[in-house]
């Protein structure tokens, strides 16, 4: 009894310390009202900030996503393969990576965090997509594709729980149309980036 009233007193002092406090149930710890770690309670500047940097990662993955269309009409001459086969590389097996990412990655950010999570897709996905354009190879391509793709589902799977951290209510409002903007302009910019990166090519 003597050592579970010492281990109460111990996380009473650890969480006033750290301005957190348990959920009225009792089960869980979550931020103090006025704490400034909680992201809530960041200044204005850092929120439009940190969301700016998740809507354009946003932004360049979705456009990474439909350029595949137009790569892999052209990229079926230099690899000899059928139009089916080079669109399955290309576009399905990135479509693939995204739908095993945003299964992997929103449960793993609410219990480790996002910031990592965030630096792992920027990384990723460009690495993935330098590697596509120096080496040609085929086997590239498709493992490229799909480690891209489940890279690529960070952004947009993740980001929804970023927003709900810094953001209340009213202001998501904003932050979401903003967010599907970022988004669309990704869908529309990918076809005409990869078609005039090829067009250069030639």
């Amino acid at each position: 009894m003597k050592s579970v009233i010492v281990e109460t007193a111990v996380m009473d002092e650890y969480l006033l310390k750290n301005d957190l406090e348990f959920t009225s149930d009792g089960q869980f710890v979550k931020w103090g009202r006025g704490n400034k770690n909680h992201p809530r309670n960041w200044s204005t500047t850092r929120k439009v900030f940190d969301i700016g940097l998740i809507f354009l990662l946003d932004l360049f993955v979705t456009a990474t996503s439909t350029a595949g269309a137009s790569a892999a009409s052209e990229a079926r001459h230099e690899y000899h393969i059928g139009t089916t086969l080079s669109t399955f590389c290309f576009v399905t097996l990135f479509l693939i990576g995204q739908v095993v990412g945003a299964i992997i990655f929103p449960p793993w950010s609410e219990s480790f965090g996002r910031k990592k999570l965030y630096i792992i897709s920027s990384t990723g996905s460009s690495l993935c997509c330098l590697i596509i354009g120096v080496v040609h190879s085929l086997t590239a391509v498709i493992i490229c594709r799909i480690v891209g793709g489940l890279f690529s589902a960070i952004p947009y799977t993740v980001g929804s729980g970023s927003n709900e951290d810094m953001f209340d209510t009213r202001a998501r409002i904003w932050t979401i149309f903003l967010w599907t903007i970022a988004s669309n302009v990704g869908l529309l910019i990918g076809p005409i980036t990869s078609t005039v990166i090829i067009e250069s090519l030639h």
